[in-house]
């Protein structure tokens, strides 16, 4: 028990630390750290998942505050609206240039790429690893989306060097947009486990 207090001491303080940091960043956008979380997931997710519902969901605050977030993000020109193709009932969340260029300037905190600047590629990837066994297993036991990488999900099937099969769409779709975070994501490993997982395109 000594050893898990050491370790949440050290994550929160951690956490801490980059939370007033990013208050500092939006600050001189006259944003707040939820804004700024909200454009990071929005520069990281796929289109399957960039709409108020996926960002409430990844986000974990109420729809109200999601919101109103997203309104002040639109009238600052850091966002924009698109109504889906195939469904004029969807909204998606696109950012701006201007949003880009935000979100690139403010995360992640400087101070972690300073802190990790002298770290070799192997400590990069350990800790990386690490980090994401604890976050596996956070979600895991909270029942949360994993919200991973679009080529670590159960569903992702390569068919070419330039294209990729989605098995829960059924579409084709880009490569890059593999390296995308999905709403709908379920890691492959944890589909080994459960081999009655049902496949529902209507979502």
């Amino acid at each position: 028990m000594k050893e898990i207090n050491r370790i949440y001491n050290v994550l929160e303080r951690v956490c801490t630390l980059f939370r007033n940091e990013s208050r500092l960043e939006g600050a001189i956008y006259g944003l707040q750290p939820i804004h700024l979380d909200i454009l990071f997931y929005l520069s990281r997710c796929n289109k399957y998942s960039n709409t108020p519902a996926g960002v409430t969901e990844y986000i974990g605050i109420t729809k109200g505050t999601i919101s109103q977030s997203i309104t002040l993000l639109q009238s600052k020109k850091l966002l924009e609206k698109v109504q889906d193709q195939n469904d004029r009932r969807i909204i998606h969340l696109h950012l701006t240039k201007k949003g880009d260029m935000v979100t690139k300037k403010s995360t992640p905190p400087s101070s972690l790429k300073l802190a990790l600047e002298n770290y070799s590629a192997e400590h990069k990837n350990i800790l990386q690893k690490e980090l994401e066994n604890i976050l596996i297993s956070l979600q895991g036991g909270n029942n949360n989306s994993s919200f991973g990488l679009c080529n670590t999900c159960t569903f992702h099937r390569p068919i070419s060097k330039t294209h990729f099969h989605c098995e829960l769409t059924g579409e084709t779709l880009e490569i890059a947009a593999s390296n995308l975070i999905c709403r709908e994501h379920i890691p492959a490993i944890a589909s080994h486990r459960n081999n009655n997982v049902k496949i529902n395109k209507n979502n």
